[in-house]
């Protein structure tokens, strides 16, 4: 029953915090998101993200919902927001996050001084 559920989603949410933890707080990667090469990072800024807000704001949200049975198909609804003018998901939104392809702390090196 819907008591037996709870401690897998509980689990669930441990499980990615484990696995993905130390890369989301580094540099904003999952293990997929490492494989692919692309990082999440705030919206506005461009930077990591702090742990807490990912999970309590980006994964909390849809993990307190998946239990109800209205609810269960927020994750194929939040998914097609991808498909739109910004290619963002109803996570990234709620969350204030983005996908982007370039590493959030690495920045161009400084030009070699000049010697005339």
């Amino acid at each position: 029953g819907r008591a037996h559920r709870r401690p897998r989603l509980g689990g669930g949410l441990g499980f990615v915090t484990l696995s993905n933890g130390y890369g989301l707080a580094k540099d904003g990667q999952t293990v997929g998101k490492r494989l692919l090469g692309i990082y999440m990072v705030c919206y506005e800024m461009n930077t990591v993200l702090p742990l807490r807000h990912i999970i309590l704001k980006r994964y909390f949200p849809f993990w307190l919902l998946s239990p109800i049975p209205v609810f269960g198909g927020v994750g194929v609804i939040e998914a097609l927001f991808i498909f739109g003018q910004e290619k963002r998901c109803l996570h990234d939104l709620v969350a204030g996050t983005k996908v982007v392809a370039k590493p959030p702390y690495v920045h161009d090196p400084p030009a070699p001084p000049k010697w005339e």
